[in-house]
């Protein structure tokens, strides 16, 4: 029913250590192959680590122009907002000047109409 695998083995002892030495030896071989192929693969992933590292320093400086020209902006319109509300206080208190006037104005003209 079942091969007995035991007949298989050497039945020396010399023949057992050439055989324990073949499959070390395949073994030191597969390491050898895996560390060569993730050596490979580091240097595959370099180009793109660069390129992200690059890109990310030209999104910072862009970052940083796009941030200057805001608040240069935002200066701008607050000197624009101060210029307005200058403008607005000017009208404010001539409009005021000019209801006192007028109701002094009514005032005078009421007092030559009832004195009439």
């Amino acid at each position: 029913m079942s091969d007995d695998l035991t007949g298989k083995l050497p039945r020396s002892d010399s023949d057992k250590l050439t055989l324990i030495l073949k499959t070390v030896q395949a073994f030191e071989g597969r390491i050898q192959d895996l560390e060569q192929q993730a050596e490979e693969k580091r240097y595959d992933t370099r180009p793109i680590w660069e390129k992200l590292v690059a890109d990310i320093a030209q999104l910072q400086e862009s970052l940083r122009k796009e941030t200057r020209e805001i608040k240069g902006s935002l200066r701008n319109l607050s000197r624009g907002q101060s210029v307005l509300n200058d403008a607005i206080l000017k009208v404010h208190v001539d409009l005021l000047d000019i209801d006192e006037r007028l109701q002094a104005l009514e005032g005078s003209h009421n007092q030559q109409n009832s004195s009439t």
